[in-house]
């Protein structure tokens, strides 16, 4: 263990590119993390830094900086690899770009692409607007775990997303998370309210995992929950799902598609079932009963096999 009570930093150079790997069994931590610096390059220069010690502790900020020196065929362009191990920023992730001919890269996309980034801060993620950013969070067995209180889902596509601690993990309004493996929830997530024109969707391609203390809600209005894939699907919940659903939408090619699994069920007013097979949907009641009604959907146009 090696704990560092200031700044780690990978300086650029001007005459030629500048990396480091941060590699290792043991853990590192340190007050921040900062790859790139504004210098004078001859011509373009990179300044890498690579992760893939098992854990990196960072308690402030996490920063790549992308400078421009005295022309648009001078730069410093900065990338941080999260390559496999667990990277915990306590602080933000943040991105800078000088110039719009600059490009800052955090990517969990490059060597074994299993790293655990983990992110507790209300905001973690801050991303500049100028130049070029490539926030990749996909890697192909990637994890990102929001453990903090109260926090913003950044809407982009996940490989694993995992989320904990206390207060509220919510989807912002009118805007796209995409889950390309399994999401777990031991917290209390939500959908925020979208528009006609343009809801706010989680789209999952592999499992939910609702854990005992988990809450998710999903009953707002112009909200989608969207199973949407062609591998075997399982929703698991044994926590709670505030009722009830505004959109339950299942568009699933496998042959055995969506299987509802857990001790509780859930309550739904629109069931769009676009496509292949729902095991197990005795666990969705249809309506909130009385004077309520709900909405069932089979197919769309062109479809032969609606779920």
């Amino acid at each position: 263990t090696l704990t560092v009570t200031g700044q780690v930093k990978l300086n650029s150079a001007t005459g030629n590119n500048s990396s480091c790997q941060v590699t290792g069994a043991g853990q590192l931590s340190c007050g921040s993390v900062l790859v790139g610096t504004n210098l004078a390059p001859t011509a373009i220069r990179t300044t890498i830094m690579s992760a893939s010690i098992a854990a990196l502790n960072i308690t402030g900020n996490l920063t790549v900086s992308s400078y421009r020196g005295l022309s648009d065929t001078r730069l410093i362009n900065s990338t941080f690899n999260l390559q496999s191990g667990v990277v915990d920023v306590n602080g933000t992730l943040a991105m800078t770009n000088e110039n719009a001919v600059n490009t800052c890269t955090f990517t969990m996309a490059s060597g074994a692409q299993s790293g655990t980034l983990r992110v507790s801060a209300a905001s973690p993620f801050s991303v500049t607007t100028t130049g070029t950013d490539n926030l990749v969070l996909h890697g192909t067995n990637s994890l990102v775990h929001y453990d903090g209180a109260n926090q913003e889902i950044r809407a982009t596509t996940y490989t694993h997303l995992e989320l904990s601690g206390s207060g509220t993990k919510t989807i912002a309004a009118s805007t796209t998370v995409n889950v390309n493996g399994n999401l777990t929830n031991n917290s209390s997530f939500v959908l925020t309210v979208g528009t006609s024109t343009t809801s706010t969707w989680l789209v999952m391609k592999g499992d939910i995992t609702n854990g005992l203390s988990g809450v998710i809600d999903a009953s707002a209005s112009y909200t989608r929950f969207m199973f949407n894939s062609d591998v075997a699907q399982t929703f698991t919940n044994n926590g709670s799902v505030v009722s009830p659903i505004s959109s339950f939408d299942v568009s699933n090619t496998h042959p055995s598609g969506l299987t509802l699994a857990g001790t509780n069920g859930m309550t739904v007013t629109r069931a769009n079932l676009f496509y292949g097979t729902v095991n197990n949907a005795g666990m969705i009641t249809l309506g909130t009963g009385g004077t309520s009604y709900a909405t069932v959907q089979r197919g769309v146009a062109g479809n032969t096999s609606p779920a």
